[in-house]
């Protein structure tokens, strides 16, 4: 499979496993919920710390400067205390270059039991929104304006005033009236019951569902028609779905094949018809040490297949020196390690 045509796709593979295999800089936004603190039993899947970093290494290295990472994760408590692993996740994200743009909270209106009267914390109804933006502020920020305005169509009563640079209060003339709407707060509230979720029956067998309006609302405001939209952690496929039905383009990665094929496939199914499942395995270790080498040691082109020639020497793998024989291996600074990716992938089809 050639890895560089990802658009509208369901990838099933280890996340980090195959966004190591995507091109730079080609995601305008992620939207995703990772398995936080291993609240839920997801098979053979433990998340840890280092796999978080990996992921996250990878968000930053695929995404577009200025595109957007909506990372939603909560804590677990554990022997009395929250974990705190958002906010470690949330630090490393921003020690990458990342920008923490915004911290949002995502509200759960449910009818989850309430805290004991005999415990000693209150009731858990929500979950952090973390908004990065890589390197700047986002390339697209279109706020929801729904929340209404007591005032609306109002002026300030008195005089509206400001000071200029010299520290003169000057009288302000052109007063606009209050709009109808303005943005909304940074709290986003949901029903998550059953139905409140989605209204696709395949997605309430997944553990944990998105709502699809709390998707909505993040694509909304952090892209436009035609952008790409990633989630690596694809679940029941509510980040593709909702992507679709807003023009915009999407990829899911998604490690769980039972997931993909009872769940996700036949609820995508419905609304895309041409989707299909792809599975893509991992680059062999060998390879990617071949590529690691290459990328610290080769500065010139030209000394590019030279080098590589001399290095497989070193290396016992067959695949590679057969690809080397075939097909010219010809990559440029940084697109060196994608370029022989694809060339490695190619070959194998």
């Amino acid at each position: 499979m050639d890895i560089t045509n990802i658009e509208n796709s369901l990838l099933q593979g280890e996340s980090a496993d195959v966004l190591k295999q995507f091109p730079e800089n080609i995601i305008d936004c992620t939207i995703t919920s990772p398995p936080y603190d291993n609240l839920r039993n997801y098979k053979d899947c433990e998340w840890n710390f280092e796999k978080f970093k990996e992921i996250a290494d990878e968000l930053y290295r695929v995404t577009k400067k200025g595109g957007v990472v909506v990372w939603v994760v909560g804590d677990a408590v554990i022997k009395g205390s929250e974990s705190g692993s958002s906010f470690k996740q949330a630090l490393y994200f921003i020690e990458l270059g990342f920008r923490l743009h915004d911290t949002m909270i995502f509200e759960k209106n449910t009818s989850s039991f309430p805290a004991s009267r005999k415990g000693n914390r209150y009731t858990q109804i929500f979950e952090y929104m973390f908004v990065f933006s890589k390197d700047t502020k986002p390339n697209t920020a279109t706020l929801i304006c729904d929340k209404a305005n007591k005032w609306a169509g109002h002026t300030n009563w008195g005089k509206n005033t400001h000071r200029n640079k010299a520290g003169d209060l000057i009288e302000t003339k052109d007063i606009k009236p209050v709009p109808d709407f303005s943005p909304r707060n940074n709290i986003w509230t949901y029903q998550v019951n059953n139905k409140f979720n989605t209204n696709d029956k395949e997605a309430h067998k997944h553990p944990a569902i998105f709502p699809e309006k709390l998707v909505k609302d993040h694509i909304l405001s952090w892209t436009k028609e035609g952008d790409l939209v990633l989630d690596p952690f694809a679940g029941s496929g509510t980040t593709l779905k909702v992507s679709d039905s807003l023009k915009r383009k999407f990829v899911g990665i998604e490690r769980n094949g039972d997931y993909n094929k009872e769940i996700a496939l036949p609820r995508l199914k419905k609304y895309i018809p041409t989707i299909e499942l792809k599975i893509i395995e991992k680059v062999p270790e060998v390879i990617e040490e071949v590529i690691q080498e290459i990328i610290q040691n080769v500065v010139e082109e030209q000394e590019e297949e030279e080098y590589t020639e001399e290095l497989l020497k070193k290396k016992k793998c067959p695949e590679l020196k057969q690809i080397c024989k075939s097909k010219k291996i010809k990559c440029y600074s940084r697109k060196r390690k994608n370029e022989l990716i694809k060339l490695i992938l190619n070959h194998k089809n």
